[in-house]
């Protein structure tokens, strides 16, 4: 076969666009190529069930590791859902070594809840596990072919899901919603048949899943009763799809940036507070929107943290609440996070409960203090003239203390107590922010508080030594 790629000055391959309809190692060289730059410094990760896709995605993939000397990993990520999977990851691995890339396996139990999918549930266990095992530079590559794209877009329409859903499986994205690790199918364009082929002309035996004939299973029940007949009928049913998915992808390429315009009018950059996992939203701006514009808006601004949105139904009941000017309008909890309304602003964060006991209090040794399990610290700076006077709490006890409800506090030159609710609320504090940060206290009694200062008479002066604190995230 002819050499059909060449490397450039800078060290990149140069190749051509391959116009066989068959699967090879060539086709495969360009279409990332196309998709990713392909270079001779690429490092790859393969999803690897051992299955008839991941086999062919496998071998391919060593040949090119070969001839163009990128790295090259396995991943077989192995659910427990079946009592062969421990000898099929003994499998993937041995033949994994005849090919001499590297192989890593993790094995997961997958348990769904009434109402929870299990494919769902496996996906997104694997996914993170990938996201774990890999760093931000090395390329997940997964073996989803064309029938796996038209299945999807089937089912989507079936299932009455959005008109971007419609579009299919997307050839390449982040391993997770606001991450940089990069996902690629580079297999979309080509049938499990030609998959197949390949796998037979080049000798390769390969895992078949007995599962993939339970027709309780949405997709198989499609793949096995209803796109048999389909295709009998109308044998170009498959291209016709395709070519109506990708139309809805250029309409649904122009309509998200739309949403982007409309998104990055509605987000307010310099009011990110602890605990929130994107910049807030404006209120006032989202009660300008349609409602459709504003649904899409909440769902890009909730993939931008890093999560997945809930049903229309559910956002378009915010949308009311919104465009009537409820209290509390556009706020609730979904899977692990919840938005609220302060300020006249949306925020996003997780849903988190009581860090520590807030029953007890912490030592505080007046260095910069981690508390992991609410994911932030308290960071420390010594300075001549400002924070807290560091000689007035030398030999004292000081402590981190948790709100319990009730507590009364002395501002700076005052000799009478003021409500510590109402501080925060004279502030501006948000509610989450009030009851999961602790503030410092000498002798039982506080003397700062995030958000309202230093308080009772622990100012230092003009040349004391000084203590700033400042609550930050773990990640900033």
């Amino acid at each position: 076969m002819a050499n059909l790629s060449s490397k450039n000055k800078s060290g990149e391959l140069v190749i051509a666009p391959q116009r066989n309809a068959d699967f090879s190692s060539e086709r495969l060289a360009a279409t990332l190529y196309e998709e990713i730059e392909l270079s001779i410094d690429s490092r790859f990760a393969i999803a690897y069930s051992g299955g008839c896709d991941s086999q062919a995605l496998l071998h391919a993939m060593s040949v090119l590791r070969h001839r163009y000397s990128i790295d090259l990993i396995a991943l077989h990520f192995d659910h427990g859902l079946s009592e062969y999977s421990k000898l099929w990851c003994e499998q993937c691995e041995q033949w994994c070594a005849e090919f001499n890339v590297p192989f890593l396996s993790h094995r997961e139990m997958i348990i769904a809840r009434t109402g929870e999918s299990l494919e769902a549930l496996a996906r997104n266990a694997r996914y993170a596990w990938f996201e774990r095992i890999t760093d931000k530079n090395r390329v997940v590559l997964t073996a989803h072919h064309f029938d796996d794209q038209i299945e999807t877009i089937l089912l989507n329409l079936i299932k009455g899901r959005s008109v971007e859903s419609l579009t299919g499986i997307a050839k390449s994205r982040t391993l997770s919603y606001g991450k940089r690790q990069l996902l690629v199918r580079p297999l979309l364009q080509i049938s499990k048949e030609k998959l197949k082929k390949y796998n037979e002309e080049n000798g390769l035996n390969w895992i078949t899943d007995p599962s993939n004939k339970d027709d309780i299973f949405d997709r198989n029940y499609l793949r096995n009763q209803i796109m048999p007949k389909v295709q009998s009928r109308w044998p170009n049913a498959s291209k016709g799809v395709g070519r109506i998915s990708q139309k809805l992808q250029r309409v649904s390429s122009v309509y998200q940036q739309h949403i982007k315009v409309l998104y990055q009018k509605s987000i307010q950059d310099s009011q990110k507070r602890l605990f929130c996992l994107v910049e807030p939203i404006s209120i006032e701006a989202l009660s300008h929107l349609g409602k459709w514009d504003y649904i899409e808006v909440i769902r890009l601004w909730i993939h931008q943290s890093g999560n997945r949105s809930p049903s229309d139904a559910l956002l378009e009941e915010t949308y009311r609440q919104i465009v009537g000017h409820h209290a509390g309008a556009g706020g609730f909890e979904y899977h692990s996070y919840e938005v609220k309304n302060f300020a006249n602003r949306l925020h996003l964060m997780h849903k988190v409960g009581a860090g520590y006991d807030e029953s007890i209090s912490i030592h505080f040794d007046l260095r910069e203090k981690q508390l992991v399990k609410l994911g932030i610290r308290l960071g420390v700076e010594r300075e001549i003239g400002h924070g807290l006077n560091v000689e007035k709490m030398s030999n004292r006890v000081i402590q981190l203390t948790w709100r319990k409800g009730g507590e009364r506090v002395v501002l700076p030159g005052r000799n009478f107590r003021h409500s510590l609710k109402k501080l925060h609320q004279k502030c501006q504090t948000p509610p989450w922010e009030r009851d999961r940060l602790p503030f410092v206290t000498v002798d039982g009694e506080a003397v700062w508080v995030s958000g309202i200062g230093v308080l009772g008479d622990y100012r230092c002066g003009e040349q004391d030594e000084g203590l700033s604190l400042q609550f930050k995230r773990l990640d900033d």
